[in-house]
């Protein structure tokens, strides 16, 4: 009997061990490295949200100077590796946070590993689209679509043009631009069909058909961007068509050698 007691008691502190080590996603923490307002179940908007994933190992000293945080994300049932970071320590540490944009939906997981190559703690996470950004059935017009704008740029960072082109060089960006389209509102559609034409010499109309392509994306996004490589020099029409083969918006463009 005394035996089954000895058993049981350490089965309880080990217990009481493990969930005093916890990982948790939240959106801030306190200066103590507490979490505030922490789930595991998120709802995001379709551009993303930033959490913390904060790791409180309960007062006791994190070994090493460095820890590393891994992401997993479920791909056909499964964990595959997603992301990884390095996360300097400060002397004496007793918690962990990192600052984490997830953009994509669906289910996580995250884990710590200090220097020893030992697994801290873990968690699972369940992201989902908030139902104010849902999909529409109704099918739209391209008048929808008037005010939209398409930009040539050399890239997009946060919603914010860098360098925007009225041409491109096959020579100094290997044919490379980026296409943003802007609106203010959802653009409503769950890809982009984008077919690309070029001008054909002494003639004004954009008649020699190159290619489509095809680019997933949320409805609720109210803008979205690609890149796109021209293969040779030329004037091109790009023309961007929603899921329900509705015109958005058409740009025009010069490649040069």
């Amino acid at each position: 009997m005394k035996k089954v007691l000895l058993i049981i008691l350490f089965s309880f502190f080990i217990f009481l061990n493990i969930k005093a080590q916890q990982l948790y996603f939240c959106k801030t923490h306190t200066t103590d490295g507490k979490p505030i307002d922490a789930q595991i179940e998120w709802t995001i908007k379709p551009w993303g949200e930033t959490l913390e994933v904060l790791f409180d190992n309960e007062g006791k000293t994190i070994d090493g100077s460095y820890a590393y945080i891994f992401i997993d994300r479920e791909v056909n049932g499964k964990y595959e590796p997603f992301d990884s970071k390095a996360v300097k320590l400060k002397y004496g540490s007793t918690w962990i946070s990192y600052a984490f944009k997830f953009v994509e939906l669906g289910r996580y997981k995250a884990y710590f590993i200090n220097s020893n190559q030992d697994t801290l703690g873990s968690e699972r996470l369940t992201l989902k689209l908030e139902e104010s950004f849902g999909t529409t059935s109704k099918k739209l017009s391209s008048i929808y679509y008037d005010r939209i704008r398409l930009v040539f740029c050399e890239r997009v960072i946060a919603g914010r043009i860098i360098n925007e082109k009225s041409y491109v060089s096959m020579s100094k960006d290997g044919g490379n631009v980026h296409v943003y389209l802007i609106s203010k509102t959802p653009l409503n559609s769950n890809k982009l069909v984008v077919d690309i034409w070029k001008q054909k010499e002494n003639s004004f109309d954009y008649e020699q058909y190159i290619e489509s392509k095809k680019y997933a994306m949320l409805p609720s996004w109210p803008d979205v961007f690609f890149r796109y490589r021209f293969k040779a020099p030329g004037n091109y029409k790009v023309a961007v068509y929603n899921s329900d083969e509705v015109l958005i918006k058409s740009g025009f463009i010069k490649v040069i050698k």
